[in-house]
């Protein structure tokens, strides 16, 4: 009896886990639907796959980060391959053929990811590890300040 609930247990586990990789790539297929119309490109196939996960930490949690891989054509006679990273339901980062040689767009995680909202970018060419920095204040003072 023990046996057959360890069972039911675990294949309900599995179906819940199964349901929840569907909806999340759900948001990523609908994702890559919404850039590829703000970026007038074609989503090829109209198909998403998932193509890597790994553990990361995401607004001080451990979260399973997972990469959807997809096609867009630029002109109907080429093929270039994009992706999607996703912390659960969030879109976190996009990689994108189309910006320059081989750019990068990244937002980088806690920004907000809600639909029809303005989302931050930041470029980062090919060769760049990093972002650039942020342009620091100019100071417009020319005598020297003394501490009080």
């Amino acid at each position: 009896m023990t046996g057959e609930w360890t069972f039911l247990l675990i294949v309900v586990v599995l179906g819940l886990t199964w349901l929840e990789h569907m909806r999340v790539r759900d948001v990523a297929l609908a994702e890559a639907r919404r850039l590829c119309q703000s970026q007038q490109v074609q989503l090829l196939d109209e198909t998403i796959g998932l193509s890597a996960l790994r553990l990361r930490r995401h607004d001080g949690r451990l979260r399973v980060e997972k990469r959807y891989g997809f096609d867009v054509s630029l002109d109907g006679q080429d093929r270039r391959h994009g992706h999607l990273w996703l912390a659960g339901r969030r879109v976190i980062g996009i990689s994108t053929p189309w910006h320059g040689d081989g750019a990068t767009v990244i937002d980088f995680p806690g920004t907000a990811m809600a639909p029809r909202q303005p989302r931050p970018e930041i470029v980062i060419e090919p060769g760049q590890t990093r972002p650039p920095a942020p342009a620091e204040p100019a100071d417009n003072s020319s005598s020297p300040r003394r501490p009080t």
